[in-house]
């Protein structure tokens, strides 16, 4: 008589049902990310309705569109621009879907690439690798999803990966250039995070010992992408660098504070604590790691991008995605491959229409009350703002414009499907020619000192500009900042008092066409002010 086959323990049935909810937790915090469709989203609102207008015919940094990034982040928001047109949906919901399929892609892209290597084996390691992918590239903050910033990561991150590993033999040579021409694009969305591919290949080079690998096609063809790209730059909208760029060169400094480099990039505690905690941990527990490589070369980049966040000294949010993403990277490979012989030891591979039975029931429940509770087709929750406000009683078409030096509520704008009254989101050389005019009159001096001559140029420019685009897109409605350092900070003008009104009237131009408005309601933080007569035009 044959004795019956053994039922699997208990316990190993309840770890193959933990280890299934934590991959499922894995997938639920990306689509909790993925599942928010919030309209507040003011950078990335802005450069649709940009790359709209770019679509219409204006041209990029001309006389009624400019923006101060370079233009590949708008070449690649004309896309979804154009499919919101064609499809009549909300600019952004088509965004963050490009974005989400991008995450997909890069995410499968990388697994493969592991799979190549050798990294991962069996389909439970697949499956949960392709899950932490997805949350180390959708661990952000709301406002952030599908930033600049955002986007570059899915398009860095599998070169990173075939670099760490030395793919030459396993990857043909067509995969290998679309490796550099992907990760050359991230590198062109923001030029300052080329550093995180070139520094990763000078620390992978010093960990293998061989210089040689800095010759390898995919890093040539990183390379030529950018330098394709600043001559498509000087070709295509060669105003970027005649006119834009000695702009920015004196005026944004200012704008964006000039903060020490090592006090941005060491101003958040958690983050440091963590940074260091994983290195010390890597250092302990390197000879217990089957590929030390991953953990430290994602550290590499990581710092590298904190590098690229440091010197743009700004200290604003967004530009900590990158280094966020890498370090999350970095802790879950960490716990993945310590944690790895205990997994093994219960063979999931054997049981794996188990665990991805319970995967999916762990995943679908949460997705569904993620969805209900997070997908969005209004506003923001909220007591609205004097902006939104009014934005919301005008008529559709209504040209709307703000006087001040950030872009409050612009997404508003947008979705109450109003037009807007000037080439500038925001007045960004307002801040350098004030406080330099303050320095010049005895005040503080300035956070990036400029010659008088200069500061009068950069006034002359902007006063004439922004009474051009009063006289061309006869704007319904102006709102104008009030700047007070106690009731109302104005953004790079915190410490000042400042009349916005006043200074622009300054200009005669200006003034004229200011003649055509008249004050209609007043609050602590802007004057909104209606046209009175008709555009001539």
């Amino acid at each position: 008589m044959h004795s019956a086959s053994p039922k699997a323990p208990r316990f190993t049935l309840l770890r193959l049902i933990l280890l299934g909810a934590a991959i499922a937790l894995l997938f639920d915090i990306a689509l909790y990310q993925i599942f928010y469709f919030g309209l507040q989203r003011q950078d990335q609102t802005w450069l649709l309705y940009a790359a709209a207008r770019v679509l219409d015919g204006t041209q990029l940094y001309g006389p009624r569109l400019v923006e101060t990034n370079p233009p590949l982040i708008i070449w690649l928001s004309t896309l979804p621009a154009w499919l919101a047109i064609h499809l009549h949906l909300q600019p952004l919901l088509v965004l963050q879907s490009l974005v989400t399929l991008l995450i997909v892609l890069s995410s499968v892209w990388s697994v493969r690439i592991l799979r190549a290597a050798g990294v991962l084996r069996g389909r439970t390691a697949t499956l949960a690798a392709f899950a932490a992918l997805l949350v180390a590239q959708t661990w952000v903050r709301d406002v952030d999803f599908a930033e600049r910033e955002h986007i570059l990561l899915p398009l860095l991150l599998p070169y990173l990966f075939a670099s760490f590993f030395q793919l030459s033999a396993s990857l043909g040579l067509t995969e290998r250039i679309a490796l550099g021409l992907t990760a050359g694009l991230s590198a062109c969305i923001k030029p300052q995070y080329a550093l995180i591919p070139l520094g990763t290949e000078l620390f992978l080079a010093l960990w293998y010992r061989q210089p040689r690998r800095l010759w390898r096609p995919e890093l040539l063809a990183l390379i030529l992408t950018g330098l394709a790209y600043i001559a498509a730059v000087r070709y295509i909208t060669p105003l970027y660098f005649t006119q834009i760029v000695p702009i920015l060169r004196d005026a944004y400094p200012t704008y964006r504070g000039n903060h020490p480099i090592l006090a941005v990039m060491f101003n958040r505690p958690v983050y440091d604590l963590l940074f260091f905690a994983t290195l010390l941990a890597w250092i302990v527990y390197r000879r217990s790691l089957r590929y030390p490589v991953a953990p430290i070369a994602l550290l590499a980049a990581t710092f590298f991008a904190t590098l690229a966040f440091g010197i743009q000294r700004t200290g604003w949010p967004y530009q900590t995605v990158p280094r966020n993403a890498l370090l999350l990277a970095a802790i879950l490979w960490l716990v993945t491959e310590l944690s790895a012989p205990a997994i093994a030891r219960l063979q999931p591979d054997k049981h794996f229409r188990l665990l991805s039975t319970v995967a999916i029931l762990f995943v679908v429940l949460p997705a569904s009350l993620f969805a209900l509770k997070r997908i969005r087709h209004g506003r923001n929750t909220g007591v609205p703002t004097l902006e939104q406000r009014t934005y919301a009683s005008l008529p559709p078409g209504t040209t709307v414009y703000v006087l001040s030096t950030n872009f409050y509520n612009f997404s508003d704008v947008v979705h109450d499907h109003l037009l807007w009254g000037g080439r500038y989101v925001h007045l960004f050389m307002l801040p350098a020619i004030v406080l330099n005019e303050n320095a010049e009159a005895g005040g503080p001096p300035a956070i990036a000192p400029l010659p008088p001559a200069r500061v009068q140029q950069l006034a002359t420019l902007l006063r004439s500009n922004v009474a051009d685009d009063l006289h061309t897109f006869a704007p319904t409605v102006v709102f104008v900042e009030h700047c007070d350092p106690i009731t109302h900070p104005c953004f790079a003008l915190e410490n000042l008092s400042f009349d916005t009104l006043a200074w622009f009237q300054r200009s005669p131009a200006f003034a004229a066409e200011w003649h055509n408005y008249r004050l209609q309601q007043t609050a602590l933080d802007f004057d909104v002010y209606t046209r009175t007569s008709p555009s001539s035009h």
